[in-house]
């Protein structure tokens, strides 16, 4: 019975689930970055843009406990997400390497917003933003031109947008049939019930 309730507290409006998986994002981004080995670009700005992260994903909680969630928190919150990990990956310098599996996870967070057109764009972004972070590093010549695996990198970024796009074409498919589903037995429920007042009125 907890089980139902949690599961429907968190069904009820789908920026519950993103939000509150964001907070161990963040922990898995500090235990990333955290690694000795590794000498960041500019320690300062990455840890500064950690904490304005933290802030907000602390306030998106906020925002999705309260109750009925505005459209428009979903991607401005995951679009905080993208914006935050591409400066992150900026401020780490070669601890970008370390940070790669946060862009996996990123596409994931958005999908359950059943929203597949906003999970593709936004999927694709993050890609982009991968490339984007590679390609300013090349200019500034901290690396030697973009490693070939890097762009396999980008393309499987790009697969994973249009996966988790197309798993949110099929929630939200398999929601509208539910709801279409659920409208006609309302109104064979309220068609019997006529049938039985008008039986009743005979």
């Amino acid at each position: 019975m907890a089980l139902e309730r949690v599961a429907g507290y968190f069904t009820a409006e789908p920026m519950r689930v993103s939000a509150w998986l964001r907070l161990p994002l963040i922990v898995l981004i500090v235990l990333l970055g955290s690694n000795p080995n590794i000498e960041m670009w500019h320690v300062g700005v990455y840890y500064g843009v950690l904490a304005v992260y933290t802030v907000s994903a602390i306030v998106w909680v906020l925002i999705a406990v309260r109750g009925h969630v505005p459209m428009w928190v979903a991607p401005a919150a995951t679009a905080v997400d993208i914006a935050a990990v591409v400066a992150l990956c900026v401020a780490s310098g070669y601890g970008t390497s370390e940070l790669l599996p946060v862009f996996f996870l990123l596409p994931v967070s958005v999908a359950f917003q059943e929203r597949p057109a906003v999970t593709a764009v936004l999927g694709t972004i993050t890609a982009a933003g991968y490339l984007g972070v590679l390609v300013f590093y090349t200019r500034s010549g901290n690396i030697d031109g973009i490693p070939g695996d890097e762009y396999l990198t980008v393309v499987t970024l790009l697969w994973l947008a249009a996966a988790t796009a197309g798993m949110c074409f099929v929630l939200q498919r398999r929601s509208e049939h539910v709801e279409q589903l659920l409208r006609t037995r309302e109104q064979l429920v309220l068609e019997a019930m006529r049938a039985e007042e008008r039986h009743n009125r005979e």
